[in-house]
């Protein structure tokens, strides 16, 4: 099951907009399977260095984070958009991506912090790792 699924479209968009995607994905279920791989992986790569993307993506329902619910559907409609004929709203779908993608810029910057799961236990607000070995005495 995938971690966003044609209901969560409406969010970002209208129905009339999703019942203009609509039959072409019913043609093609790849289409959807394939924009919705992209827009996680993409996402993913913002993510990868400080949350645990696993866990994102294996929930469900409403333990998802809405923002990423969100920015994936945005993300997702416009790949899809794009190859569609006439590029339906494509100034509106291109908003809304750069947005996403603005977002998610700011998160890897560490500018906005959500309330995922995160790699480890390192303080979100201090990325930065700092430590050292164990004092060496090396008297020859």
């Amino acid at each position: 099951m995938a971690f966003i699924a044609t209901d969560d479209f409406y969010i970002v968009a209208t129905p009339e907009d999703v019942e203009a995607i609509e039959p072409e994905l019913e043609d093609d279920q790849d289409k959807l399977a394939g924009a919705i791989a992209v827009a996680q992986e993409e996402i993913s790569g913002y993510l990868r260095a400080r949350y645990d993307i696993e866990a994102i993506f294996a929930a469900s329902g409403d333990e998802r984070n809405p923002l990423i619910v969100m920015r994936m559907a945005d993300i997702a409609l416009y790949h899809l958009c794009a190859k569609l004929p006439g590029r339906m709203n494509y100034d509106t779908r291109l908003e809304r991506y750069q947005a996403a993608i603005n977002w998610l810029k700011d998160i890897q910057k560490g500018n906005v912090t959500l309330s995922l799961p995160f790699i480890d236990d390192t303080d979100p607000h201090n990325p930065v790792k700092w430590g050292g070995l164990p004092k060496q005495n090396s008297s020859w």
